[in-house]
């Protein structure tokens, strides 16, 4: 820790002079370069419901093809039919699916971006809320009618938005998905980041 010094760099290059072991090369699992402690990471990643192998794990893995997806029968005509419900606890029930993400310690996160693996069943309207005791939930960002026509040509697209989410950090973050485009009766997510 604090051994890099105090320059912003674009480019980091790690050279091995020396490999333990004898096999005749040396290896990486992860490597992270950070300011001050290590960032929190992704511990626990919960849904309102799933559809066959789309579980939510699938948003977190680096993987454009495999993704998270609604259960059946979750949205008709683009509009939740009330088989997912979210209870932010400072307001009504909402209809709609959700995708929840915690973190091993609060993060402080302004801009968020996701992918969505089919330009059909992308979001079309959706709420982004932060908690620190996962009961009470602060309402950070809301996105209407997104058609997925205006951004989505392939499942490696990012839709991203940028500095919307104020300045509070929060160990839970949850997008609802209050309505989604077309009629496959369910939402997908592909990927999806938060970040300062």
């Amino acid at each position: 820790t604090n051994v890099l010094g105090v320059n912003s760099y674009k480019y980091y290059v790690i050279h091995i002079t020396k490999a333990n072991g004898f096999g005749g090369y040396s290896q990486i699992g992860e490597i992270e370069f950070y300011e001050n402690n290590p960032p929190p990471t992704i511990t626990t990643i919960t849904t309102s419901s799933v559809n066959s192998t789309h579980v939510g794990v699938n948003i977190n893995d680096n993987n454009y093809t495999t993704y998270w997806q609604s259960g059946p029968s979750t949205y008709s005509s683009e509009v939740p039919t009330g088989n997912d419900t979210f209870n932010p606890s400072t307001g009504p029930i909402i209809n709609g699916s959700w995708l929840k993400i915690e973190y091993s310690s609060g993060i402080n996160a302004t801009s968020y971006r996701y992918t969505c693996p089919e330009q059909y069943n992308t979001p079309k309207s959706w709420s982004i809320y932060g908690s620190n005791d996962d009961s009470t939930y602060t309402l950070l960002h809301q996105v209407s009618g997104v058609n997925h026509n205006t951004w989505w040509s392939s499942n490696s697209d990012w839709k991203t938005y940028t500095n919307v989410l104020g300045v509070n950090s929060y160990k839970y973050y949850v997008i609802h998905i209050t309505k989604t485009n077309l009629f496959g009766g369910y939402s997908q997510i592909g990927e999806i980041e938060f970040y300062e």
